[in-house]
């Protein structure tokens, strides 16, 4: 289960995970350390990948129009 990613650490693996907005992420960090989610991270981390660290961006999407 990706996590805030890695920062620039070129050839690593770095997951990117997008949510609406910050009470989203954070309601996903209270769950890892709070609800059960340290079990899965582990299993997560053991079974795929592990990230050197974490880094949180905020970006905005453009959308556009493909009927124009």
């Amino acid at each position: 289960m990706p996590r805030p990613g890695s920062g620039a650490a070129n050839g690593r693996f770095m997951p990117m995970v997008s949510y609406a907005n910050a009470q989203q992420l954070m309601a996903n960090e209270n769950w890892i350390a709070n609800g059960g989610g340290g079990r899965a991270l582990s299993d997560y981390y053991s079974a795929y990948a592990n990230c050197d660290g974490e880094s949180v961006w905020q970006a905005s999407y453009l959308y556009k129009n493909e009927a124009s």
